[in-house]
């Protein structure tokens, strides 16, 4: 049984305003040469991909109703090779409403005891996600009046002034981070979540071996 599956279904009914049926098939799943865990996998038996909190949280499954739900869909989508090596070894399961994404890191060559990860979309960094399961984390961070993943008060800011993306969207800064931009709510736009990452995977790539402050060189978003 998977662990706090009472309360997970609890929090999903109290803070999701879209959530898909649960999954019913029980082959394996296989994205991005990887096979997903039943961690991930037992999850989406409760519920098969959601969205929270006024869209700032979106979790995929598989084969959902809503593409922009979709992990097979997500995983496969254009932008994911701009970040190149950047998303090696890495199969996305969530997204919060700035664009960064939550995913499965696996050891190269293996499936066994992948790492869930930050993998943030500005500068292409993951971090580790200390938590004992996917489940404990989703009740305990996700899930809840004010998450904690995400940059909750800019996020509502962005909400009081209007800007409210679709499930396709993000809030992205007008001047990226990793350009020279501010992290506040007036820099903060709404923009088409895979031409969001596409400018983003440029950025990252172009500026990781950078110093701070050196000029980045042109780049080409795809239209």
């Amino acid at each position: 049984m998977l662990h706090g599956e009472v309360s997970l279904r609890d929090l999903i009914e109290r803070y999701c305003e879209h959530v898909e049926g649960p999954r019913i098939g029980t082959a394996p799943v296989v994205r991005r040469g990887h096979h997903l865990p039943a961690s991930y996998l037992d999850v989406l038996h409760v519920a098969n991909g959601f969205v929270s909190n006024r869209k700032a949280f979106r979790l995929f499954g598989i084969d959902t109703q809503v593409p922009a739900l979709d992990l097979h869909l997500w995983n496969k989508s254009s932008w994911v090779a701009e970040y190149g090596d950047l998303a090696a070894n890495l199969v996305f399961i969530a997204e919060d409403i700035f664009g960064d994404q939550y995913g499965l890191r696996f050891a190269q060559g293996t499936d066994q005891n992948p790492v869930l990860v930050k993998f943030c979309c500005e500068g292409g960094e993951t971090e580790v996600i200390e938590a004992e399961s996917l489940a404990a984390w989703l009740t305990g961070s996700v899930l809840r009046e004010e998450p904690t993943p995400l940059d909750w008060d800019l996020a509502t800011a962005a909400f009081a002034r209007g800007l409210m993306p679709s499930e396709a969207e993000h809030l992205s800064f007008s001047l990226p981070s990793v350009a020279g931009g501010n992290a506040e709510e007036s820099n903060l736009e709404v923009m088409d979540r895979v031409f969001h990452l596409h400018l983003l995977g440029q950025l990252s790539l172009r500026n990781r071996h950078l110093p701070e402050g050196a000029k980045i060189d042109r780049f080409c978003p795809e239209s």
